[in-house]
């Protein structure tokens, strides 16, 4: 199989991953940009508002799939709340969205040494790769957001 293109209901990551979720266009959640970790008042360019979350209200398509007796998990960045810390940011949690079992991760900042996995692409594998072979003989959904497509770009030697 040969991967040549891509199609993305947004060019950045939190809009295309509810759309993704919820089959709905970006613009219909009133989410069109990405989720930003705060308002930073020193910025001369002011950033209009929006919507800062995944709506609880929107269904997803894990929220249809568990209902229908599916196992569901999401393993990677979610990224779909402003909220960073508890008990304000697991109001949004996959949890809330219709997921089994989760993992939220987060990119790296710069300077990562490549050797160490700062994507965490063997964590985020070794668990989808667990919760397959665990969920084998029954329906199940795994949603894998990997972080990898964010910057720093880097990779083992």
């Amino acid at each position: 199989m040969r991967f040549t293109d891509a199609y993305a209901a947004c060019p950045v990551c939190s809009p295309t991953r509810a759309s993704i979720l919820t089959g709905r266009y970006p613009a219909r959640l009133h989410l069109t940009d990405f989720i930003a970790g705060g308002n930073y008042p020193y910025e001369k360019l002011k950033q209009p508002k929006w919507q800062k979350y995944l709506p609880l209200e929107e269904v997803t398509i894990a929220e249809v799939l568990k209902t229908a007796g599916y196992k569901t998990a999401s393993f990677g960045k979610w990224h779909l709340s402003i909220a960073k810390k508890p008990p304000e940011s697991e109001r949004y949690n996959p949890d809330k969205q219709g997921f089994d079992e989760s993992i939220i991760t987060y990119k790296p900042r710069g300077n990562q040494d490549p050797e160490k996995d700062a994507h965490n692409v063997e964590m985020i594998t070794e668990k989808s790769l667990e919760f397959l072979e665990k969920n084998r003989d029954r329906p199940f959904f795994l949603y894998v957001p990997h972080n990898t497509i964010h910057s720093p770009i880097m990779g083992k030697k």
